[in-house]
């Protein structure tokens, strides 16, 4: 049985240039004042640049803290929009719970995360989940997109009809039903 995080809006999606970095950075902007914290994860490693702070480092996996606005990551793109702090994490797939619960030890109870981290959820239930997909016939990640609780097709719509329905209250995340 997966643990229940509750306080974690966690988003997958069929592969790249899907919008899941775009979706993340504007449920950013609307609850910045949450104090969000936000997590990317890799599953390729990219070289580090000299002022990169590394928190954690191990057999096949590197969790970094981001500090710079003005890079053009994702990461820096998460702290732009306004979250409290960024995590970003290089790992390879046998190490990910391990280093998500490394940084999950990093941020106070309760807080709001935002994830982008399609494998997490073969290990955890969050509190909400939103599977990212185009329009290409089928997807890669069916099994993974059946469990989710919003599918959100960017190219049918604008991100914010979507960003409306989803909520932060009791410490946990919601999709609004109205």
């Amino acid at each position: 049985m997966r643990p229940v995080f509750s306080n974690i809006l966690l988003i997958a999606g069929d592969g790249r240039n899907v919008g899941k970095t775009s979706f993340v950075v504007s449920i950013i902007r609307k609850f910045k004042d949450k104090k969000i914290h936000a997590v990317k994860v890799s599953p390729h490693f990219h070289p580090l640049q000299k002022n990169d702070k590394i928190l954690f480092s191990g057999d096949h996996y590197q969790i970094l803290e981001e500090f710079s606005k003005e890079r053009a990551k994702d990461s820096s793109r998460f702290l732009e929009a306004g979250a409290e702090k960024v995590f970003y994490i290089q790992v390879k797939d046998y190490q990910l719970m391990m280093s998500f619960q490394k940084v999950f030890s990093l941020i106070p109870k309760g807080m709001p995360i935002v994830a982008e981290a399609g494998g997490l959820v073969r290990f955890l239930k969050p509190g909400l989940f939103i599977f990212m997909e185009s329009n290409e016939q089928g997807t890669k990640n069916r099994q993974v997109k059946s469990g989710a609780d919003l599918i959100v097709n960017l190219r049918d719509a604008r991100v914010q009809t979507y960003t409306e329905q989803i909520e932060w209250m009791d410490d946990q995340w919601i999709l609004k039903t109205d």
